[in-house]
């Protein structure tokens, strides 16, 4: 099993997967096998026509139509049909990342030439292109040979746009160079070089979204980096992220977008915060949480705090980084950075249904829809999320600050489902709770009896069994 479904393999042929999102969970799983004769040959070469040696090919995901037939997606993408809308209606099936057989990089020689089999016929892949002298690169292959289509990203403004190559299996790409970002990371304050620092792309273009982070490199014990990947061009950002040992804030830099290609100097200053540590606890049991899949912790200063306000990391009503950084360890412990003055520290618990917006009411400042005037990336909290929030006002003259959470797990009511004739249900594998509405979390057991843990503003729950029953509500 992998995290979708599963995955079959045979010797002279290529992988064949199911993923449980697209079968009832009475259905058998069915897996195609597909006949591998048509490898990808492909070559590689720079803005000049000049082979690229070297570069490294990984295979991210393997892709396949309806009946394994390309000539629906094509046909419609020839049209004009904008990309994902012609993948969502031809029943492209999405293959495991990281496939079976594709753990290792693929290499161009030296004329920069690469062969990857073991596709499958009628099918694509979506690979990406690293190496010295290139930058980072995304390209969609088929198993087919063919000219190579650009495909409508539905973007009206062309200057927005970012169009969609689908490459043939005898494709020559092109491939733009990379303009390197060096410099030294430093402590904003006492300019001493920080080592073990990751350097990460942040935003590729001006017009472009966020990179995703998939560059980065890691200061070494001088402090100093060099990124390779990012493209010429203006709107570059790249992202510090100090280790899980240094107790420095996230920050994001703007690349610079001289004339020319030569290498960029960057140097980065991170400024020092405060260490907030503590456990995550069971309120009824007063033991720490045992975290069964991911919990991660947040830490949102108040728009009026000073200290965010004179330092960099906070600008107007956003904050630096990303919402993923602070994992909760699995006995439950964590350890975030945070800023002296008020702010709200929250966390937020996925894998159990716990009620959302735990310690909304014992805090005060919140607007009508429910959220607290904080900076925030992304989401902001309030009454929804994250599972449990605490205000909190730390001190100027401390390196660290401790607050446990303790988390309630709600009250339960259970529901006994019956037919028209009010005689009960009998447990069914078809039998599914589809939506739950108001507020209200759901867990079904091995009965008929379903289990609802209350939250907060709760009102009803629609719970519609998947033959012909009608909709109940609670």
């Amino acid at each position: 099993f992998v995290n979708r479904g599963v995955v079959a393999t045979k010797e002279g042929y290529a992988a064949g997967w199911w993923s449980r999102d697209e079968s009832k969970p009475d259905k058998r799983a069915k897996l195609i096998l597909a006949t591998d004769d048509t490898p990808i040959n492909g070559r590689l070469v720079d803005l000049e026509g000049k082979p690229l040696a070297g570069v490294s090919v990984r295979v991210e995901n393997i892709m396949a139509a309806k009946n394994e037939d390309l000539d629906p997606w094509l046909a419609a993408l020839g049209r004009g049909q904008i990309f994902w809308e012609a993948i969502n209606e031809h029943g492209a099936k999405r293959g495991p990342y990281s496939p079976p057989g594709f753990a290792k990089d693929f290499k161009t020689d030296s004329d920069g030439n690469f062969s990857i089999t073991g596709v499958g016929k009628d099918r694509w892949i979506n690979v990406t292109l690293e190496g010295p002298t290139i930058a980072y690169t995304r390209a969609t292959i088929v198993t087919r040979k063919m000219k190579s289509i650009v495909a409508n990203d539905g973007v009206p403004n062309p200057e927005w746009s970012r169009k969609y190559t689908v490459h043939g299996a005898d494709c020559v790409i092109a491939v733009p160079p990379t303009q390197p970002v060096t410099g030294i990371v430093k402590d904003a304050k006492t300019g001493e070089p920080m080592p073990d620092v990751a350097i990460e792309s942040y935003r590729m273009t001006e017009r472009g979204m966020s990179a995703g982070r998939e560059i980065r490199v890691k200061t070494d014990e001088d402090g100093r980096y060099t990124l390779t990947g990012l493209p010429k061009g203006a709107g570059r950002q790249i992202i510090a992220v100090p280790n899980d040992d240094q107790p420095y804030l996230m920050r994001v830099f703007d690349v610079p977008n001289p004339t020319g290609m030569k290498p960029i100097d960057l140097d980065l200053e991170l400024n020092k915060g405060v260490w907030i540590t503590g456990n995550l606890t069971n309120k009824s049991t007063g033991k720490n949480l045992e975290i069964k899949d991911e919990a991660y912790v947040y830490y949102f200063p108040y728009l009026s705090n000073p200290f965010a306000q004179t330092t960099p990391e906070y600008d107007r009503e956003n904050f630096d980084g990303y919402q993923l950084r602070y994992k909760v360890a699995a006995d439950g412990s964590y350890r975030l950075v945070g800023l002296p003055g008020k702010a709200i520290v929250g966390a937020m618990v996925g894998y159990e249904p716990y009620p959302q917006g735990q310690g909304f009411d014992n805090i005060e400042g919140a607007n009508k829809r429910g959220w607290f005037p904080t900076f925030r990336v992304g989401t902001g909290p309030g009454s929804k999320w994250p599972t449990i929030l605490r205000e909190v006002d730390i001190a100027e003259t401390v390196d660290s600050f401790e607050l446990d959470f303790q988390l309630d797990a709600g009250k339960k009511i259970a529901i006994e489902m019956t037919d028209p004739d009010g005689e009960a249900l009998k447990a069914s594998k078809s039998m599914d709770v589809v939506k739950a509405s108001g507020g209200l979390q759901f867990q079904p057991v091995a009965s008929m009896r379903l289990h609802l843990s209350l939250v907060r503003n709760a009102r009803c729950c629609s719970i519609t069994q998947s033959e012909n029953l009608a909709k109940s509500n609670v």
